[in-house]
């Protein structure tokens, strides 16, 4: 629960929260008690809209992993339900069961707004006319890794593995110039 990434399980094809840590529940802006045994969408229901309940269907579909770095979602943590806007690196990886069946979905990242955020006040403000951070998932390329965390996904046949993106060995290209 002292791991400074959020994680999250969600089982089943209804999503149910099995286990969500510290940094998950503040991410969201919700206590563990109103998490855990419910499903993401009774939880979380703005994201439907925003693509990531789909995006986590085609994983338990494919039992391909997804990541993406930099996303925006705006979540109902502010008070009284005021929406925030977050961005989060992340990966959805499946989780399989002794057939290979997807059972679950393990989500794990990074809420990088702060880091953003103090980024685009150093680069003297890249942010849009409605003072939300310009960045979103067409801004971003991954480039290829290679080291222990991609040794690890492949020892274990993850074609795109959680350890990989864990280890922070991305990347991240705007505009053609290397942003560490």
């Amino acid at each position: 629960d002292a791991a400074p990434s959020f994680m999250t399980m969600l089982r089943g094809p209804a999503m149910v929260y099995e286990v969500a840590n510290t940094a998950y529940l503040d991410l969201i802006g919700k206590p563990r008690e109103a998490v855990i045994g419910r499903a993401l969408v009774e939880v979380i229901p703005e994201v439907v809209s925003q693509g990531f309940v789909e995006l986590l269907a085609t994983v338990r579909q494919t039992g391909r992993s997804h990541r993406e770095l930099n996303a925006a979602v705006d979540l109902a943590r502010g008070h009284g339900g005021a929406i925030e806007r977050r961005y989060v690196d992340f990966v959805f990886q499946p989780v399989t069961d002794d057939t290979g069946s997807v059972t679950a979905v393990f989500v794990e990242g990074h809420d990088i707004t702060d880091r953003l955020a103090a980024e685009d006040h150093d680069a003297g403000g890249l942010q849009g006319g409605d003072g939300r951070l310009g960045l979103g998932r067409q801004d971003d390329h991954l480039t290829c890794v290679e080291g222990p965390a991609v040794d690890l996904d492949r020892a274990l046949g993850h074609e795109q593995g959680a350890f990989a993106v864990a280890a922070l060995g991305f990347r991240r290209r705007r505009g053609g110039a290397d942003a560490f």
